[in-house]
């Protein structure tokens, strides 16, 4: 399959501006000052040639010392930045910034940034999902876009082959290096590396308890009870009773979610060989998801950001979606221990995973900054916030704790993590540099699927085709 560069490459020289020592006038008590050399008085400041000094102690002896930077008391992570660090203004972008509950606390997480290296400023960006491969295309075509930006994993090999993306290879310091976890291979492109974990989330099956038992619905197992559910709780209670992405118009995301139904049903796009599409548990999967698309309790015409809300609102009773969806839906109507969560009502025990890489694009002018920023953001303390922020259930590109005490407040989030040991990627395997030609040609014909206009078998036999 011969796929199209859309995207160029173009060497950007970045500027690296060092930030100026603090020269503090040596007094006349030390004159002769000398790096570890004895002082006599605790406090007195001088300096070495360039280098600023504090009389220390240090055990009985008083030694002159390399002065800590004035902010260093500020935190305990600017405590561990050099004294010089690289300036300048970094855009960092990702869809989840504009999230209604974590958005801004996602901000000024990344944002404190700015006390470890005080000579630099963040810009977030934040660009709505549903357009975001779009308009990054957009961007960095014209050798433009953030500087560091989010990556969803089917988006990954596009960029990849397309040499808009940094190589990571050289980037971190040993010792971060040790901290970064097995899930980073999948920045991994041809042997290098052009990204890093930002989050790998499995899915799970959740419900609102309160919307259950009104329509007196038992959670489903299967996709007959399934289909039962979602006519029963719409019939009974007038909530919608099930919901997923079923619209081409958020075509990346929509791939991803209906992988679901893909690994669920035991299936898969290819054998790493050659594809198969059309597959019968693929067939199978495709009949199941029109059926309850059409029991009259699925949410026609709604795109995530809608049915999202409304479970948040108490609107619909069942959803298939990512770990870092339902934190940001739960709420005062909507309280975490009323969510009720399970494995998916498949007959397989696997789900589809919202793999999110993090690079930095290749034609940026701040790209040492960029690079310090990375190391900054592999930080015990950082990938901690993120992680917390986003469910703690989702793994990070380190590893991080789960607190007891969010298990307890939200057993929803057990389920996501027994999810999480057997999640697949929506990337076709031997078939990654060709994942958007793919996904684009089997989402048209599962959306004539959904519109009546072909069945299942017709649908993926034509896809299988069209792209063979």
């Amino acid at each position: 399959m011969k796929v199209k560069k859309t995207l160029v490459r173009s060497l950007a020289v970045a500027s690296l501006f060092l930030a100026s020592l603090i020269v503090i006038a040596p007094q006349s008590s030390a004159a002769n000052a000398k790096l570890n050399g004895v002082c006599a008085k605790a406090g007195t400041k001088a300096n070495v040639g360039k280098t600023a000094v504090v009389c220390t102690k240090v055990g009985n002896k008083l030694q002159w010392k390399k002065a800590v930077a004035a902010n260093s008391s500020k935190s305990p992570s600017t405590t561990a930045a050099p004294a010089t660090m690289p300036s300048g203004t970094l855009n960092v972008a990702h869809w989840d910034f504009l999230a209604p509950k974590y958005g801004a606390d996602m901000q000024a997480t990344i944002k404190e940034y700015e006390k470890y290296n005080p000579n630099a400023k963040i810009t977030t960006v934040g660009i709505v999902r549903a357009v975001y491969e779009t308009k990054m295309k957009i961007q960095l075509s014209a050798r433009g876009g953030p500087d560091v930006f989010t990556i969803p994993d089917t988006f990954f090999p596009e960029l990849a082959r397309s040499n808009v993306l940094e190589p990571l290879d050289n980037v971190f310091t040993p010792a971060v290096k040790a901290t970064m976890n097995e899930s980073n291979k999948g920045g991994l492109w041809r042997g290098k590396q052009l990204a890093i974990t930002w989050q790998v989330a499995p899915y799970a099956f959740f419900w609102n308890k309160a919307i259950l038992e009104k329509a007196g619905v038992t959670p489903p197992t299967t996709p007959q009870e399934l289909v039962a559910a979602a006519k029963t709780i719409k019939e009974k209670t007038g909530a919608i009773g099930f919901a997923v992405r079923s619209r081409l118009a958020e075509e990346t995301p929509w791939w991803i979610d209906f992988n679901n139904w893909v690994v669920g049903f035991n299936g898969g796009w290819s054998n790493g060989e050659k594809l198969t599409i059309d597959s019968p548990e693929n067939i199978a999967a495709v009949t199941a998801y029109k059926a309850v698309y059409d029991s009259g309790g699925f949410s026609v015409g709604d795109d995530a950001s809608t049915f999202r809300s409304k479970f948040g609102q108490g609107l619909v009773g069942m959803m298939i979606d990512a770990t870092g969806a339902l934190p940001a839906m739960i709420g005062e109507k909507v309280p975490s221990k009323t969510v009720g969560a399970s494995k998916l009502p498949f007959p397989g025990k696997s789900t589809s995973q919202v793999g999110i890489l993090f690079g930095i694009n290749a034609n940026s002018k701040n790209k040492e900054l960029a690079k310090h920023f990375m190391n900054w953001f592999l930080t015990a303390k950082t990938q901690q916030s993120i992680s917390e922020m986003i469910g703690n259930t989702s793994t990070v590109a380190t590893d991080v704790e789960i607190p007891k005490t969010f298990l307890d407040e939200n057993p929803w989030a057990i389920a996501y993590r027994q999810n999480g040991k057997s999640t697949k990627s929506s990337v076709p395997e031997g078939f990654e540099s060709s994942t958007a030609e793919i996904r684009k040609e089997v989402l048209t014909q599962i959306e004539q699927v959904l519109l009546g206009k072909l069945t299942p078998t017709e649908a993926l036999k034509k896809a299988q085709e069209n792209l063979t």
